[in-house]
């Protein structure tokens, strides 16, 4: 699963995710035009994992989050509002 709270996102928000197997994660997020502005690769194992991410110096609009672990590839939108 992947979850992304608040959402519209105001200043920082969070990017909860599943992770069924001990596999690497990638967390990509796309602006509206498929511009990626930000990368994560955390150091995940299996479980329930978090991580906060500052969207200040985002414009506002729709952003894509975009979760890649081993074959499983998920995506949501996040919406920045100032």
């Amino acid at each position: 699963t992947l979850k992304i709270y608040p959402n519209p996102v105001i200043g920082q928000s969070t990017i909860e995710f599943y992770n069924t197997r001990d596999v690497e994660v990638n967390i990509s997020i796309y602006n509206s035009i498929g511009m990626l502005v930000k990368e994560f690769s955390p150091e995940t194992g299996a479980g329930v994992h978090q991580i906060a991410v500052n969207t200040q110096d985002f414009e506002n609009g729709i952003y894509f989050v975009k979760l890649n672990a081993g074959d499983e590839t998920l995506t949501r939108k996040m919406t920045i509002v100032k």
